[in-house]
């Protein structure tokens, strides 16, 4: 008796690794499916929402004000995500945590800016040191790379 049980809780322990494996692939599946079919159809829909031929659009200055500001300050190219670093420091966020939120932002409304490969520039002012800092973390170039390098690729 102590036997077939000591089988039967020994299969349930090798069955629930196989179930999940199980779980895990289906869903693996149904999110492959899933975002083959809408690419396949979003293709027809967006060609029906486009443009004919180029279009220009006209950028005019933002309405910001100018001068000095005793707290903070955020500047993005992506105006829905301004109001995001606001929240956060509204609610005692650091300047980091207002920085991390306007990018995640910047990465919804503005998605063909941002990713791997993207630099940034940030100036960072120290009350307490009276010192401003700018970070410069723009984007390069590989160092093997040349202007020529992909001239022979066909």
């Amino acid at each position: 008796m102590a036997q077939s049980q000591g089988r039967q809780i020994g299969a349930a322990l090798t069955a629930r690794p196989i179930l999940l494996c199980c779980i895990f692939l289906v869903v693996v599946a149904v999110v492959s499916a899933t975002s083959v079919l809408v690419t396949l159809y979003a293709k027809d829909s967006l060609r029906i929402r486009c443009l004919p031929g180029p279009v220009q659009v006209e950028v005019t200055p933002s309405a910001s004000a100018l001068g000095n500001f005793s707290q903070w300050a955020v500047s993005t190219d992506a105006a829905p995500c301004t109001p995001v670093a606001r929240r956060i420091f509204k609610k005692g966020g650091k300047t980091v945590d207002a920085a991390i939120a306007t990018l995640l932002c910047m990465g919804v409304v503005i998605p063909h800016s941002m990713g791997i490969g993207g630099g940034f520039i940030a100036t960072v002012y120290s009350r307490s040191k009276k010192d401003a800092q700018v970070l410069v973390a723009r984007e390069v170039a590989p160092a093997a790379a040349s202007t020529d390098m992909y001239v022979k690729n066909k």
